[in-house]
């Protein structure tokens, strides 16, 4: 009964390792351009706070 499961098991990762294969690739992918994609987010957010502090400063004198 167990060997059964298990062949069955390995027989469908043989069928869809490519499958598998590409699910994780889209998944790392993902992954990565979301975490690009917060830097720059976090990057264009601390730009503007910078650019308020000088606008403020400019305005003070």
């Amino acid at each position: 009964m167990i060997k059964s499961i298990s062949n069955k098991i390995i027989e469908w990762l043989t069928k869809n390792l490519v499958l598998l294969f590409m699910v994780g690739v889209l998944f790392a992918s993902i992954q990565f351009f979301n975490a690009r994609e917060h830097q720059a987010i976090s990057d264009a957010a601390k730009q503007a706070e910078m650019i308020k502090i000088k606008l403020s400063m400019i305005t003070e004198q």
